[in-house]
């Protein structure tokens, strides 16, 4: 496969990173020499400077063979337009566009598709990540939420407390121990390193832990950690910019008795996303300051989400609402490298739009019968869905033949609409859907479990 990436930024480079990864074709084109030179110096991919949207650079960069671009500049109206060359003059097939502006997105104009501007897969940043903060909400105590298997199933990341009752027992015995608690761990992070736990292995308080359970168990197993809260009904959003207001539309149209507070500093921006929402309250003033916060009820708030532009008021602010009476701090934080130090601080989840991101383009680039793939842990580690096909290498294996603590981890298989956690006797069969966990330097290895006889 043959993969253009036009955009060197942080999306663009996640994504050549996986693609690399996995001795793909790949080549990004970007106006910036020094970005193009931080990719090429850490990644076997070809590199070429100059404008996306010129023909001869596309050419160059052998769009006439490609099967897949993917436009991720900063600019809304270059990415249309790359995609535009890319099916006019070179018939590329599939074409992903990176949109920030919601007014490609509105149904009133449907500009988009076979007859209109061809662009095959358009991706809204603040979309996902306000869905991501929504389904967030919906699991108190969770950091990370993902729905899998058509919401069937659920990956939850979750903190192990000081009073966790599910702490210093075997995983091997939790079953017998908590029967309720149908679930089957993936992946433990501990002073900042993943792994893959065996049977004998115990979480221990401070671990961040992901397991896999049936969506309708998730409140069960959250309870078995030490999570018995409601779900969050009183929440102030910090930050009315584009994600703090598609995030404050999701909860106004799928939580009606919802209580919903947005601060913004900027009284324009204020005023404007005023008119866009039906009944949420909007206060205009800054969220570093404890009188604003006091204003908006934060003692009885269960729910902070920082969603401004700037990291360090997102962690600041965050803290700050904890520390006068709000329940659970959920932060928006753009650098990566901050996310393994604010950890410790107090703050509940943290959401990256990076991963976020790169997981929306990346499932519609994998092969084989892989339905869907999710980052976490800013690239530690990956989630993936796949059907097993009549000729993979899974046919006819247990689960206990191919669980490798150093690669990966079956989680669950769906089978004719059953559920069943990993049982490590199961044998797989033809039509299977499987979820594995897989660190990240094993991805690509447990793809191929998914491809016909090692076809790539």
């Amino acid at each position: 496969m043959k993969v253009i990436i036009c955009g060197a930024g942080i999306i663009g480079s996640g994504i050549a990173k996986y693609l690399a990864r996995e001795q793909i074709d790949v080549t990004v084109i970007d106006f910036s020499e020094e970005l193009l030179c931080t990719i090429s110096d850490s990644l076997d991919i070809q590199t070429l400077c100059g404008a996306p949207t010129h023909f001869d650079i596309l050419e160059k960069a052998g769009a006439s063979n490609a099967q897949l671009i993917i436009a991720v500049t900063n600019q809304d109206e270059i990415n249309i337009l790359i995609c535009q060359i890319a099916h006019t003059l070179f018939k590329i097939p599939l074409k992903i566009a990176y949109l920030k502006d919601a007014i490609y997105f509105d149904s009133k104009w449907d500009i988009f598709g076979p007859n209109r501007i061809p662009i095959d897969i358009l991706i809204s940043p603040e979309r996902e990540i306000a869905r991501t903060i929504a389904q967030t909400i919906d699991v108190p105590g969770a950091f990370d939420l993902i729905p899998l298997a058509d919401r069937k199933v659920n990956v939850v990341g979750v903190r192990c407390g000081l009073q966790c009752p599910v702490t210093y027992s075997p995983l091997r015995q939790l079953n017998n121990l908590f029967p309720e608690l149908e679930i089957t761990v993936l992946a433990i992070l501990r002073d900042d390193q993943i792994f893959i736990p065996k049977p004998d292995d115990e979480m221990i308080p401070g671990d961040d832990v992901y397991f896999i359970a049936n969506q309708s168990h998730v409140m069960r197993a959250m309870q078995a950690f030490g999570y018995d809260q409601k779900v969050s009904r009183n929440i102030l959003i910090l930050g009315a910019g584009k994600i703090g207001m598609q995030l404050a539309q999701e909860l106004e149209e799928n939580s009606s008795d919802t209580i919903i507070k947005l601060i913004e500093l900027n009284k324009a921006a204020a005023t404007a996303v005023a008119q866009h929402l039906k009944r949420s309250t909007i206060l205009c003033g800054d969220a570093l300051n404890t009188q604003i916060l006091i204003e908006a009820n934060i003692a009885q708030t269960e729910s902070v989400i920082a969603v401004t532009n700037d990291n360090e008021v997102n962690i600041l602010a965050s803290l700050l609402a904890k520390r006068n009476g709000a329940r659970q701090a959920i932060t928006l934080i753009n650098n990566p490298a901050y996310s393994t130090l604010v950890r410790p601080l107090g703050i509940d989840a943290i959401i990256s739009p990076q991963d976020i991101t790169i997981s929306s383009i990346l499932h519609h680039v994998r092969q084989g019968r892989i339905r869907s793939i999710y980052t976490v842990l800013q690239g530690m580690g990956e989630l993936i869905e796949a059907e097993v096909l009549e000729n993979s290498p899974l046919m006819g294996n247990s689960i206990q033949a191919l669980n490798d603590p150093n690669k990966f981890i079956i989680g669950a298989v769906i089978r004719d609409n059953e559920i069943m956690m990993a049982n490590e006797s199961l044998i797989f069969r033809q039509g299977d859907l499987v979820i594995l966990f897989a660190k990240s330097n094993a991805v690509r290895e447990a793809e191929n479990l998914f491809l016909n006889q090692g076809k790539y």
